[in-house]
C-alpha cells in the first residue's frame, strides 16, 4: 500500500505542494511524511470501523439471544398449562394401577413412573425448543 501511494504521488503530484510548512526536511522527506500520514490515517479509520463492527456484532448477538429467550418463555407459558391439563402423572399412575401387586412393587422400586414422566417432559421440552428454532 505504501509503495502504491509513493508511486502515485511521485508520478502525479508536484513536489512543492507536499512541502511541510516551516520545515526543511527535504524534497522526499516531506513526501514520505505525507504518505506516512495518509497510511496512518487509513489504518486508524480501518481500526475504528473494525471496532465499531465488533461492538455492533456483540449487540446484535445479545439481542438475538434475548429474542430467543423471550420466544422460549412465551412458548413455555403456553405449553405449561397444556402439560398440566394432560395430567401426565395421574395418567401414568392409573396405567400402573391395573397391574398386579408384584409388578406395582417392582415398578415403584425402579421408579419407572418417574422415568416415564421425565421422558415425556423432555420430549415436550424438545418440541418447545424446536418451535423456537433451536
Amino acid at each position: 500500500m505504501r509503495y502504491f501511494l509513493l508511486t502515485f504521488f511521485l508520478l502525479l503530484v508536484s513536489f512543492p505542494v507536499l512541502a511541510a510548512d516551516g520545515e526543511t526536511t527535504g524534497y522526499f522527506g516531506a513526501l514520505w511524511d505525507f504518505i506516512d500520514w495518509v497510511y496512518e490515517a487509513l489504518d486508524n479509520i480501518k481500526q475504528t470501523v473494525l471496532d465499531y463492527l465488533g461492538e455492533l456484532g456483540k449487540i446484535v448477538l445479545l439481542y438475538y439471544f434475548e429474542v430467543k429467550l423471550g420466544a422460549i418463555q412465551f412458548i413455555w407459558s403456553v405449553a405449561e398449562p397444556l402439560i398440566d391439563s394432560l395430567n401426565l402423572t395421574d395418567v401414568i399412575s392409573s396405567l400402573f394401577s391395573g397391574l398386579s401387586q408384584d409388578m406395582q412393587a417392582f415398578i415403584s422400586e425402579l421408579r419407572i413412573g418417574e422415568g416415564v414422566n421425565l421422558l415425556l417432559s423432555a420430549y415436550l421440552t424438545k418440541m418447545i425448543l424446536r418451535m423456537t428454532g433451536w
